[in-house]
């Protein structure tokens, strides 16, 4: 994944690690390394704000911005689109894997070197798309990153049950007290807690995080930086032992688009 990188429209630009939220500026990124952050563990999404040049919003729109599902990478002649997730809003106004991106909202250049604040805020945009030698022109408009996720996810089936909490790293997991237990009520699907085997109603009875200091049951459903938590559970009498890493939100948008084998266009 070194040569891919997540367009700004996507994470639209705003990777602010937990310390930058609290106000100190800092940058970093989780989908391209950075010398500050060579791991890539303490960000929301990937890092686009020098590229973008966007200002610092709120904590919601820099957790949750508007995103239309579409991922770019480049070759020697520019900019292509290289994963477009299923059921989003790129998906619905036809955009296609390997569409080469020539102009956004009528400035003639890729998604992730537009320099405006635009991309902040849902909306409509005008991407001018270059597909089998014809020039395409498409207006899609931006919608909720969770809201994107969820619908790429489950597409059309009902996904009112499982929520994406609003924390830079998450586990994918939904749980809550119920009496004295704590019981995981939703897995997200293709999230770290789907792919290591958590189930909806696991009965969670211990959580180790790796940080030995924090608060591991506040680690359960996400984190403000890439962290890993050990998780005993009972299910059916059994006392099993599962270990999540956390990912962020954007990481699950890529992989359900990469999982989707979208169509292609031929360029």
């Amino acid at each position: 994944m070194s040569n891919i990188r997540l367009v700004c429209i996507v994470c639209l630009g705003l990777a602010l690690c937990a310390t930058a939220v609290a106000g100190t500026g800092s940058t970093c990124t989780v989908l391209m390394k950075s010398a500050s952050d060579p791991g890539g563990d303490r960000c929301t999404d990937s890092d686009c704000s020098g590229a973008c040049g966007l200002a610092i919003r709120t904590l919601t729109s820099t957790l949750n911005p508007g995103v239309i599902g579409l991922f770019e990478r480049w070759d020697r002649k520019g900019s292509l689109v290289d994963a477009v997730a299923p059921n989003s809003p790129a998906a619905h106004a036809g955009v296609l894997r390997g569409d080469r991106i020539l102009s956004v909202d009528g400035t003639a250049t890729s998604l992730t070197h537009v320099t405006r604040d635009v991309w902040n805020l849902p909306g409509e945009h005008t991407l001018q798309l270059l597909r089998n030698e014809q020039v395409v022109t498409l207006t899609v408009r931006a919608e909720d990153l969770r809201q994107v996720l969820l619908k790429s996810l489950y597409r059309d089936q009902p996904s009112a049950a499982v929520s994406v909490p609003m924390r830079p790293f998450v586990t994918g997991i939904n749980a809550r007290p119920i009496g004295n237990q704590t019981i995981i009520t939703a897995v997200l699907r293709g999230s770290p807690s789907d792919r290591a085997g958590l189930r909806a109603g696991d009965v969670i009875a211990t959580v180790v995080a790796s940080t030995p200091k924090s608060d591991a049951w506040a680690w359960v459903e996400g984190a403000d930086y890439r962290g890993q938590i050990t998780l005993e559970v009972t299910r059916d009498n059994q006392r099993l032992s599962f270990t999540v890493r956390m990912a962020s939100v954007t990481e699950l948008l890529r992989n359900a688009a990469e999982e989707a084998q979208w169509p292609d266009s031929t360029n």
